[in-house]
């Protein structure tokens, strides 16, 4: 048994209705929700985002310069450049659907792995198990759902943009292409999910 389903379902549906949650994830997460065996944790529908890091690998120091979940247009794109004056690095991220879910055993977490894998979702994977220490039993099994359409590029060090502007362009461009292939697949795993029975 999944912990405290219910009471979790409630705080999402919760989060629902504050606009919490990423209105295009809403479709998969009821689709998956509606079966017992799985509980959804955290969603993103897709993102296109610029984000300031001091150092590679240092999120905590991160920071959002521009985030779009939807194309984002050449003039937005660039001021959004514009605005960036710190020290460290400028990267561009494209980023794909994602979903983290629990299962409520092995087999149903493989079940859903599975499904995402053939509608799309290619690099969906059982991202973590943990075990009961007293009989070695899986307690929480969380798959995550993922896609390949995802693009991470520096643009930019210390204050300072090295890319030109016919590759900025072309990033832009590219960025949005990663970001409408996750949307078209997120249509697609929105279909597997309601016409396969055991979901």
């Amino acid at each position: 048994m999944i912990a405290n389903r219910e009471e979790r379902l409630v705080r999402l549906d919760e989060s629902i209705q504050e606009g919490k949650v990423d209105p295009e994830a809403i479709p998969i997460l009821n689709l998956i929700n509606s079966n017992s065996k799985y509980l959804t944790t955290s969603s993103c529908s897709g993102r296109i985002q610029l984000i300031s890091l001091r150092e590679v690998g240092g999120k905590k120091d991160s920071r959002i310069v521009a985030k779009w979940h939807s194309p984002v247009k050449g003039e937005d794109f660039g001021s959004a450049l514009t605005s960036w004056k710190d020290n460290g690095s400028l990267y561009l991220m494209a980023q794909s659907p994602i979903f983290h879910v629990e299962a409520d055993d092995l087999m149903s977490a493989i079940t859903l792995r599975n499904l995402a894998q053939a509608n799309g979702f290619k690099y969906s994977t059982i991202r973590s198990i943990k075990l009961n220490r007293a009989n070695g039993e899986p307690v929480k099994i969380t798959v995550e759902i993922l896609s390949s359409e995802n693009l991470h590029t520096p643009l930019g060090e210390n204050a300072e943009i090295i890319a030109n502007s016919d590759y900025i362009e072309f990033l832009r461009s590219r960025a949005n292409h990663h970001f409408s292939r996750g949307k078209m697949k997120l249509r697609r795993l929105e279909k597997g999910l309601s016409l396969n029975e055991n979901i």
